[in-house]
């Protein structure tokens, strides 16, 4: 393609629709195949093709399935886990010993256990320009976070580990209000810098899962499926409901820590469970990772408010 508006030409959208059909086609067939091949109904998922979230949900509703897992980092970032545990096996460690039933909570945190990554490397260059410009840090309150989300603010949140696998997943994410269908668009042109028709994902309350979307279970906690959006999501957040009356959704529960508070605060303001999700960095550029690149990251792609681990910044008070 020479220009990017070319996208929008009837050639290339049935092209790449063609192309998600016959993938869908073939995954469902090796699917399928396997169960019948090894009489087991249980299917784990990985390789980069395992982030086709659309493809993922039709995998899902196959009737020989019992219990579908997509591993989260399922391209190469998550070649170090599987490393790690080729490690330990040639040790002759056997991995049943430490996947027991009690310790696997500890295999399904979302989130790096590294809190606070490279603190050392930037950290003094971020406090002097935040010094060097007199900008004012606001002591963290995430009751006041969710009023800023309910008046339609755009909020970057860095805080804490970083996400297991590609997907934001509120920890390193830009969040706004999914109420007003045209934040869609103003997440795209103002802050995301990218195609128009790009979706944008969800978060919602696993307890609110059901009164939203449709799917064979209600735990979503990476985002690694795209469930079927009810009429009460598509009259009510119609900002994350796809074309296809889809949404790549992503269930919240206190393990996601702030962005649970903020989400159930967010609740009890708007009475809507739900909120857009989406990773926090600009278009072609990776997830940030540190303060400093979620600050520059700011600067750029100009959200209204900046959440760190106990501060935040208020665009319009920066000179």
């Amino acid at each position: 393609i020479s220009n990017k508006e070319d996208v929008y030409k009837p050639y290339y959208s049935r092209l790449a629709y063609n192309l998600q059909k016959e993938t869908e086609r073939c995954l469902k067939y090796l699917a399928t195949q396997s169960i019948e091949k090894t009489k087991c109904k249980n299917l784990c998922f990985s390789g980069g093709v395992a982030l086709n979230c659309v493809a993922n949900e039709k995998i899902n509703d196959l009737k020989p399935i019992e219990n579908f897992y997509v591993f989260p980092a399922s391209g190469d970032s998550g070649l170090p886990i599987g490393l790690a545990l080729s490690g330990l096996e040639s040790m002759n460690i056997n991995l049943k010993d430490i996947l027991t039933f009690n310790k696997r909570k500890f295999f399904s945190i979302p989130y790096s256990q590294d809190k606070f990554p490279l603190t050392n490397y930037y950290n003094n260059d971020l406090e002097k320009i935040l010094r060097k410009y007199k900008i004012k840090k606001k002591q963290l309150d995430l009751n006041e976070i969710s009023k800023l989300l309910a008046n339609k603010k755009i909020i970057g949140i860095c805080s804490e580990g970083i996400e297991l696998g590609p997907r934001a997943l509120g920890h390193r994410s830009f969040l706004a209000d999914a109420r007003d269908r045209k934040m869609k668009d103003v997440l795209n042109k103002k802050i995301k810098h990218r195609e128009a028709y790009r979706p944008f994902a969800p978060i919602v309350l696993q307890n609110q899962f059901n009164n939203f979307f449709k799917s064979k279970y209600k735990e979503h906690p990476y985002m690694l499926m795209a469930p079927k959006c009810k009429k009460k999501a598509a009259h009510s957040v119609p900002a994350i409901c796809h074309v296809d009356k889809t949404a790549r959704v992503q269930t919240i529960t206190k393990i996601n820590g702030k962005v649970d508070v903020i989400l159930s605060n967010y609740m009890k303001i708007t009475g809507v469970p739900v909120l857009i999700n989406t990773s926090f960095n600009d278009n072609n550029e990776p997830i940030v990772f540190t303060k400093l690149d979620a600050f520059l990251t700011f600067l750029r792609c100009k959200p209204d408010v900046l959440v760190f681990d106990d501060f935040y910044l208020i665009r319009n008070q920066l000179k």
